[in-house]
């Protein structure tokens, strides 16, 4: 299967999915207590969109705790960076429609107590994704190779291949509203 019919399969799949809202849930009760999330100086995190893990909830009580959250701009070179939030108010809708960072919200300083929340249609247990095509993630994680990722997903979307290329970054893990898979990006 190419990325094109993968990307189309797993994302009807995903659509089609029950209780997408529960299994959310679920996974922001089993992130916010792992125990990188808990070490971590700052967290970055996608916003979710559509039939995505929702990452709201998750960033709510992470600001409530007073973790430092950052989410993520992409320029016009398609370069992303992340840019710290004190709260949701600090979101305005962005490229593709997507929440991203007002302004004036200032670009995150990565350091190696940083862990990165990473979104995408389909992984592997080895580590592998099947993201969304416009390969910001790859981007951003080559030019910080070090950053701890975990992903989300529906434990329905882990699957035992995906096409990728070598450009393709690894994540290190992945939460599901089932499972904590370890992967050997690790």
């Amino acid at each position: 299967m190419d990325k094109k019919t993968a990307r189309t399969y797993y994302s009807d799949k995903r659509n089609k999915l029950a209780d997408k809202s529960a299994k959310s849930s679920q996974i922001t009760e089993r992130l916010i207590s792992h125990r990188t999330i808990i070490s971590a100086d700052l967290v970055l995190t996608y916003v979710s969109i559509g039939s995505e893990v929702s990452t709201d909830l998750f960033i709510e009580r992470m600001l409530r705790q007073g973790k430092k959250i950052a989410v993520p701009k992409c320029d016009s070179n398609g370069i992303m960076h992340f840019h710290i939030i004190k709260s949701t108010d600090d979101l305005r809708c962005g490229k593709y429609n997507i929440p991203e960072p007002a302004e004036y919200c200032p670009v995150a300083e990565i350091t190696d107590k940083t862990v990165c929340i990473v979104p995408g249609l389909a992984f592997t247990c080895d580590g592998k994704r099947l993201g969304y095509g416009g390969g910001y993630y790859d981007r951003f994680l080559s030019f910080n190779p070090n950053i701890y990722t975990i992903a989300l997903t529906f434990d329905e979307l882990v699957a035992d291949e995906l096409p990728c290329e070598p450009h393709d970054i690894s994540i290190n893990a992945i939460l599901t509203e089932k499972r904590m898979v370890f992967c050997s990006a690790e």
